[in-house]
């Protein structure tokens, strides 16, 4: 899971995602309603341009153009080994916080399930490659397997590299996922060498509880 979170190709993925939902949802939305002359009928006095689609256009769409354009940074840069959580997140906050009171509601619903698709991608990634903390543990691992298993049927056979030794704190001394040597409960994390690397964090593992109910 790990690995493939942290991939190149799971990365290409969520940019074409991204892609896809500018080119041919947003955009063709934002033409539709300037067609249709949308903001004659939502702007007034009070609020003035608040609510209509120019000013989505203006405030919003450029948040959805810089996610798309960081994502495309991230892929170059992981061809000098360099891994970063993405900009999702942010990004689409910032476009969340302007009205579409321009769309209807079928249309507004239609870019909520989009941007919760992109959000079904960006996720896992975002999880994998984020520090200083570790926020994979067994549930969050558990919670995203079945839908990990229903993508990749097929599974690489991985083995333990017990010459290849790193020290919570530090930089890895290869990137890759490293597995607690000490307490067989930790969850595993993915690291990564190099000047912006991340360094293995404390490892995520049962409380009294858990192992309690594990035995």
């Amino acid at each position: 899971m790990l690995y493939s979170y942290a991939s190149t190709d799971r990365l290409k993925l969520l940019h074409a995602i991204v892609t896809k939902f500018i080119d041919g949802l947003v955009d063709p939305l934002l033409d539709l309603a300037k067609a249709q002359g949308r903001d004659q009928l939502v702007a007034d006095q009070r609020w003035g341009d608040r609510d209509t689609s120019s000013n989505w256009a203006n405030n919003a769409w450029p948040f959805l153009k810089d996610l798309q354009k960081s994502l495309a940074g991230d892929i170059a840069r992981r061809s000098f080994g360099e891994y970063r959580p993405t900009d999702t997140d942010q990004c689409l906050r910032g476009a969340e916080q302007y009205s579409m009171l321009w769309a209807s509601d079928v249309e507004e619903e239609r870019y909520k399930g989009a941007v919760k698709l992109i959000n079904y991608y960006a996720g896992p990634i975002d999880s994998t490659l984020y520090h200083p903390y570790n926020r994979w543990d067994d549930y969050t691992f558990m919670y995203h397997y079945p839908e990990f298993l229903a993508e990749n049927p097929a599974r690489p056979v991985f083995r333990v590299r017990s010459d290849i030794v790193g020290e919570t704190g530090r930089l890895p001394p290869e990137t890759g996922v490293y597995v607690s040597a000490d307490d067989p409960h930790a969850a595993l994390q993915f690291a990564w060498t190099g000047i912006h690397g991340c360094e293995l964090r404390p490892a995520n593992t049962l409380n009294t509880l858990g192992l309690a109910a594990l035995r």
